[in-house]
């Protein structure tokens, strides 16, 4: 009797000394890895508040009250004691293996739900365990009685089931990830989230579209972020049969290379698709890589084209059955100039009277916003007169920078240097907003001047004021305003 008692105040010392002293210890531990950051900080906090209380409190019953290791209450600390072992033990593998893993290393592809599976069944494997050695339950009898009652489980959680081993099969093939666009049936859109059950889409409208693993699984479905992130959108458009089917592919191709967001390498491609009712079909193929901006890219490409038809005379049927009758030619493509059109224009002695016949010669053509009328380096054949919006021309400084030298607008026109010489543009000429030009050849420009003598002051002024200018960027390092 005299052991028992010294070994039960031996332990109570053992306790009282002990418990705090490693309490206290660990909570020190765990605070210095929490301020470097370390993952396993986690688990040594897990250790002091789960470990740490469980175990000092069975050997509080056993060895210094003295209950029996057969008594219920002392199975259920011991059972606590064991989960909060193997689920600390879980932690401390996780925060070495997975949690700072390296970026594509086989840890770091290892998918969530393996990882959770792999817990899960280790953790009922050591609650077998504990059943078997604790509690002293007979692990054969159980198996059978769990294998009864698992059939009957299947059978009602098939779904759920199929869904889950539908996602494992999923992860395993690794056909979507974390922000790939797909379409499964009418749904597109792009994934935010991938498990064990189903996979989330969110729509161009916002919505959320939740996919089952098993309609995955059995069905097909589009992801057009692999293999790569290219895709070839496909647009289809009519022309009418009179224009020549090289002069389409020709506009059809600039406006396709004129549009933000499509690539040049891979440049887009036109084809003549097939011979329609009354027009002829063509399919524009734009290669881009930034599919959440289709509905952009297409709209802008299709914009475009509707300008460059309207500049190069090109029809574009409406999908119906009209008799098509020749329209008669016309001073000015799309609508004629009025005075209020013609007053913009004071250098030119434009106000009043009837359109003379050097400007009846001329063209008015159509630009769309962000379009470029003329780039640096190519020709621009004749004078350019602003009759609505407004232009930027941009030219490349000594560094090859692009940098914006002047801002054009209703009133004011380009192309002087066509005047001269039939040297190119040293300037980009971009519409800022939806631009009408006028547009004149050299020859009309001169015969104006002869029909106006006081023109050519003005112009001369105008010219020789650009010139001072483009002189002044010029050693400013800014290039040249004169196009």
């Amino acid at each position: 009797m005299t052991d028992t008692i010294r070994n039960s105040f031996m332990w109570a010392l053992a306790l009282a000394v002990g418990f705090p002293l490693v309490s206290v210890t660990l909570a020190e531990v765990t605070l210095r890895m929490r301020r470097r950051g370390s993952a396993l900080a986690a688990p040594v906090g897990s250790a002091r508040d789960l470990i740490l209380p469980a175990l000092a409190t069975l050997v509080l019953l056993t060895e210094v009250i003295g209950w029996s290791r057969d008594d219920t209450s002392v199975r259920v600390v011991e059972t606590l004691l064991w989960l909060c072992v193997v689920n600390t033990a879980l932690s401390f593998l996780n925060a070495l293996w997975f949690v700072r893993a390296k970026e594509g290393s086989w840890r770091s592809k290892m998918p969530r739900l393996f990882v959770d599976m792999a817990r899960a069944m280790i953790v009922l494997a050591c609650l077998a365990i504990v059943l078997s050695t604790v509690w002293g339950l007979d692990l054969g009898k159980l198996v059978a009685a769990l294998g009864v009652g698992s059939l009957v489980l299947g059978l009602a959680l098939q779904e759920p089931v199929g869904n889950l081993f539908s996602g494992v099969m999923l992860m395993m093939e690794r056909p979507i990830g974390i922000g790939d666009w797909v379409k499964v049936g009418d749904n597109l859109g792009i994934v935010v989230e991938s498990n064990w059950r189903s996979m989330h889409l969110r729509t161009r409208d916002n919505d959320l579209v939740i996919v089952p693993n098993s309609l995955l699984a059995k069905g097909s479905f589009v992801n057009y972020s692999r293999p790569a992130p290219l895709h070839n959108e496909s647009i289809l458009l009519h022309f009418s049969c009179d224009d020549a089917p090289n002069k389409v592919k020709l506009v059809l191709l600039e406006a396709a290379r004129s549009t933000q967001g499509v690539l040049t390498n891979p440049s887009p491609k036109v084809r003549l698709s097939a011979y329609a009712e009354s027009s002829i079909e063509y399919e524009v193929k734009l290669p881009i890589t930034e599919f959440a901006q289709l509905k952009d890219i297409a709209e802008e490409f299709r914009t475009l084209v509707w300008y460059a038809a309207r500049r190069e005379g090109l029809t574009m049927p409406y999908p119906i059955q009209t008799q098509i009758v020749a329209p008669q030619a016309e001073e000015f493509p799309g609508r004629s100039l009025s005075q209020e059109d013609l007053r913009a224009f004071p250098h030119f002695g434009l106000a009043g009277g009837d359109v003379p016949s050097t400007i009846s010669r001329g063209s008015v053509r159509k630009y769309a916003r962000g379009e470029h009328v003329v780039k640096e380096g190519q020709r621009l054949a004749g004078l350019h007169l602003i009759i609505r919006g407004k232009v930027a021309l941009r030219s490349r400084d000594p560094d090859g920078n692009s940098v914006e030298i002047a801002q054009l607008e209703r009133g004011e026109f380009f192309g002087e240097k066509s005047l001269l010489s039939a040297a190119p543009s040293d300037a980009t000429v971009t519409a800022l907003e939806d631009l009408e030009l006028l547009v004149l050849e050299s020859e009309s420009v001169h015969s104006l001047i002869e029909h106006t003598p006081h023109l050519a002051r003005q112009l001369g002024g105008v010219m020789e004021a650009r010139r001072k200018a483009r002189d002044k960027s010029s050693s400013a390092g800014n290039g040249s305003q004169s196009v």
